[in-house]
């Protein structure tokens, strides 16, 4: 069995025995591969109103939505607030393929960097005191702030 340079993925190698295994195995992380970046690629991200730092607290004024290219359907956070450090990234999770439009009013927000392979959909990126809003999973937007 030999791999890919860039992504480890899996091939057979010349005179593999059992060529089947191992090319089945390349597909489908082929197949992984191309499903995450689709799903993180179709997301957007918009909303939020006005987004404040007070107290370790990133706090929003009004909904955010996360839309998906691929169902057509959205996913509403209800304006609220959660904790966040210097260099932490928020994360929501469970929302990158709805297959209904959903609320949540609330959420399970886990502070780490993205993970796309675990259905992570990143929110807020802190740094100093700075609060940025990641929008299509393509950048940071720095947003107006009222810090003490």
């Amino acid at each position: 069995m030999a791999t890919t340079t860039k992504f480890g993925i899996t091939y057979p190698a010349e005179n593999d025995d059992p060529f089947w295994t191992d090319y089945l195995a390349g597909m489908n992380d082929l197949d992984d591969l191309f499903a995450i970046m689709l799903e993180d690629a179709s997301l957007v991200v918009v909303g939020g109103g006005t987004i404040t730092l007070a107290a370790g607290q990133v706090q929003w004024t009004g909904s955010i939505y996360i839309v998906s290219g691929r169902t057509r359907q959205t996913v509403t956070i209800a304006a609220g607030s959660t904790a966040i450090s210097d260099g932490e990234i928020v994360s929501v999770s469970g929302v990158t393929r709805p297959l209904t439009n959903q609320t949540l009013s609330t959420f399970s927000a886990s502070v780490s960097g993205p993970q796309w392979d675990t259905g992570l959909v990143p929110l807020f990126y802190r740094r100093g005191n700075n609060v940025y809003m990641i929008r299509e999973h393509i950048g940071l937007e720095r947003l107006t702030l009222d810090l003490p």
